[in-house]
């Protein structure tokens, strides 16, 4: 279409609706044109979140608890497993044989000030399928190396000393409930340096204990016996 025809079709649409404004424009009784907005109506209201599930294990004391696996409600509420054993299916199970001959570390370290007038080590090693913790002491002022000295002669938790945990939490730092320390047998530091040291231990009894840190021998609790074990904590000394 030419730009002449673009021009007439302009003018004649525009003579059409000044006729129907300015009649539009005289009656008065037209409706208002223009938008007539509406309120938006009210967001319903949120529906209650759900209630609590309820516990699907057992309640003890007010606490949710899996007593498959809880050394301290065992199968029912109250059970409590004795030392050095652990909780599996329900029921108390003693923990042996988890200290193998030359435990290989994953992680280990040597302090000073970890056991009071004692230097310790302490290493990680895995066995048995878990993380376990072994846990040697010397006393740092009077040991004498190549000494051997007799297990059931000292004070439990006083070096010098040998403990072990089975199924360690690596992420918690924290041993779990199954803790032997040993309570027979021959311990002898063989090197002692600044930043390490090595031993062996041989005919150890394991006995069950209560902590790690403040042990007591549970009457009730379980023992293993191992014929020789030995360790190396921190760096090698010079010489050995």
């Amino acid at each position: 279409m030419s730009s002449i025809r673009l021009s007439l079709v302009a003018s004649l649409a525009s003579l059409v609706l000044i006729p129907l404004a300015a009649c539009g424009s005289d009656t008065g009784d037209a409706p208002d044109a223009s938008l007539q907005l509406l309120d938006a109506p009210p967001p319903p209201d949120a529906e209650p979140p759900p209630d609590a599930p309820a516990c699907q294990l057992t309640e003890c004391d007010g606490l949710c608890t899996d007593t498959d696996v809880d050394p301290l409600n065992c199968g029912v509420c109250g059970m409590e497993c004795q030392g050095g054993a652990e909780c599996s299916g329900g029921e108390c199970t003693c923990v042996v044989d988890y200290v193998p001959a030359t435990p290989t570390f994953l992680f280990n370290q040597v302090n000073g000030t970890a056991v009071p007038g004692a230097t310790a080590g302490f290493g990680i090693y895995s066995y048995a399928g878990v993380a376990n913790l072994m846990l040697a002491a010397y006393p740092t002022d009077t040991v004498v190396v190549g000494q051997g000295y007799d297990l059931s002669m000292g004070t439990l938790g006083t070096p010098p000393l040998l403990g072990v945990s089975y199924d360690f939490d690596v992420q918690n730092q924290m041993p779990s409930n199954v803790i032997h320390y040993a309570t027979a047998g021959t311990l002898v530091f063989d090197t002692i340096c600044t930043d390490g040291f090595t031993g062996h231990a041989t005919d150890v009894t394991f006995s069950g204990v209560t902590s790690l840190t403040n042990p007591t021998i549970d009457p009730n609790g379980c023992t293993f016996t191992v014929a020789s074990v030995s360790f190396a904590f921190g760096a090698a000394c010079q010489n050995q």
